[in-house]
């Protein structure tokens, strides 16, 4: 579902928030990819919901282990992020409001179909 042409359906924003966990959010920490390039492309055509949630689930324990291993005097100083030079707390922010951005457009889609999300009931 989409509410207009033009704009991410569901299934799209649920590929992207998997395919972000898969590498951006590892690559601001120093960390590598869980899975190829080709791989998570591959996802954003699918529309099915076991499948893009099995994604989701998998590149975001993908991403916990990539956190859990880091080591923390690697996360000093800056490093380059999307042609850019940032410290750890501009990749985090980036990171963050990024994510959020994402969640908040699953919320009003969400709302736009009379959907409760269980932290309303």
């Amino acid at each position: 579902w989409r509410p207009m042409e033009g704009v991410r359906s569901v299934a799209e924003v649920l590929a992207l928030v998997a395919s972000e966990f898969n590498g951006f959010v590892p690559s601001g920490i120093g960390g590598k990819p869980g899975q190829p390039r080709e791989e998570m492309q591959a996802l954003a055509k699918s529309t099915n919901k076991a499948e893009l949630i099995a994604a989701i689930n998998k590149t975001f324990d993908h991403t916990k282990a990539q956190f859990a291993a880091v080591d923390p005097s690697t996360l000093t100083g800056k490093r380059a992020v999307m042609g850019q030079q940032r410290s750890i707390n501009e990749i985090a922010l980036m990171i963050g409001g990024d994510l959020h951005e994402h969640l908040g457009q699953l919320i009003a889609y969400a709302r736009m179909n009379k959907v409760v999300p269980p932290w309303s009931k």
